[in-house]
């Protein structure tokens, strides 16, 4: 988890140097990187509106900033709600595909995992962000 925030503060400290920071408040301070993989980053908030507009209007700015850190992956963001949020889900299944296989490969390379653990990836995914992550992760 930790790993996660200090990725995502460097983004932020990137940004900060481009944008005021009225516009960094209001759009970008409260998201979450909740996942980080090879492949694909998942961005949380808690905001349904924040989530469609910035997946309309600012993966690709995100996406360069991810880069300039060195993280040169898909952007999905996700909304949750915190009570659902909070809520434990445990089925193995409940991951997206992309995320199963990729575990599997690391285990078996044995490669140290730089990215939540299953528990912790489970927990901060919504039955609808589980849909809409599956949906995103499977279209290509």
């Amino acid at each position: 988890m930790q790993f996660l925030s200090e990725v995502w503060n460097s983004v932020l400290a990137e940004m900060r140097e481009d944008y005021s920071e009225t516009l960094m408040e209001l759009w970008f301070n409260e998201l979450h990187l909740s996942y980080l993989s090879d492949d694909v980053a998942v961005i949380s908030t808690k905001q349904k509106f924040k989530r469609d507009f910035l997946e309309s209007k600012y993966t690709s700015v995100i996406h360069d900033y991810l880069t300039r850190v060195g993280f040169d992956v898909r952007i999905i963001f996700i909304a949750t709600d915190e009570k659902r949020a909070r809520r434990s889900i445990s089925a193995s299944s409940d991951l997206p595909e992309t995320v199963r296989k990729e575990r599997k490969a690391r285990a078996a390379q044995k490669l140290p995992s730089r990215s939540l653990t299953h528990r912790q990836i489970l927990q901060n995914l919504t039955d609808e962000t589980r849909h809409f992550s599956k949906r995103a992760l499977t279209a290509e």
